[in-house]
């Protein structure tokens, strides 16, 4: 199984507006073209794109996503990041062609799981107790498989300070719950600064942004006008591969 994650869209209602000087519909839909291009070659089975799909939260953002997405006809997984809007995001998902659940892109050698780091109104990420809770029991239920997690908020610092500010605050209580079950895999977005990092068992991969990555190491609002993904190979073997288009 070899999946493609994106994160970090920012679409608008306007599809000329300006972000950071980046038209981000066009470079969203230049990722889709290449994926659509080069679909043979990538191999990938699936898509998970880890949140922050709007930044405006608008009913027109999120079906103009959707409409790109199922141009790819390959089942896909969305997650809200903290710029989403929720409702909206949700009214447009149940018109979506190609949305599946997780458990429906899961194999039987893998489980994909997903939880909820968002605060409302903060760009910082949290896991509540309920959460955790709920999810070590997802975990224990699926104890005969290896466990991919899927958040919006990176767990664990990039180097990157004007994001590192607002990552998810508990991530150490996530990564001593992974711990303890082995989980293999959590897969994140939010930093615009792709990262891949193995702590004991768990390969930790933030995708880099669709929209722009931030400049290495910056205080400041300073990008990198770059779009890239990661695909990730679900096997005995772990792998994980990042592209830049």
């Amino acid at each position: 199984m070899r999946i493609l994650q994106m994160s970090d869209i920012s679409l608008a209602a306007d599809k000329n507006e300006i972000f950071f000087d980046v038209n981000v519909y066009q470079v969203f839909n230049k990722v889709i073209d290449y994926i659509c291009k080069n679909q043979k070659q990538l191999n990938i089975d699936a898509l998970v794109v880890t949140g922050n799909i709007s930044r405006d939260g608008s009913s027109e953002a999120y079906q103009n996503f959707y409409n790109a997405m199922d141009r790819l006809a390959l089942p896909y997984f969305t997650l809200a990041g903290n710029q989403d809007n929720k409702i909206s995001m949700r009214q447009q998902t149940l018109a979506a062609k190609n949305w599946r659940s997780l458990d429906k892109i899961a194999t039987d050698k893998w489980a994909f799981l997903e939880i909820n780091s968002l605060v409302r109104n903060e760009d910082f990420g949290f896991i509540d107790n309920s959460e955790l809770a709920e999810l070590e029991d997802k975990i224990r239920k699926n104890s005969d498989k290896d466990i991919a997690i899927f958040l919006h908020h990176h767990p664990l610092p990039v180097g990157t300070p004007i994001v590192d500010i607002c990552n998810l605050i508990n991530g150490d209580t996530l990564l001593k719950l992974c711990d303890d079950y082995t989980v293999r895999y959590i897969g994140c977005g939010h930093a615009h600064t792709p990262s891949i990092v193995k702590r004991n068992n768990i390969s930790i991969s933030v995708s880099p942004a669709i929209c722009f990555q931030w400049q290495n190491g910056t205080h400041q609002a300073a990008n990198i006008k770059s779009s890239g993904f990661n695909i990730i190979s679900f096997s005995d073997n772990l792998h994980i591969e990042t592209y830049f288009i």
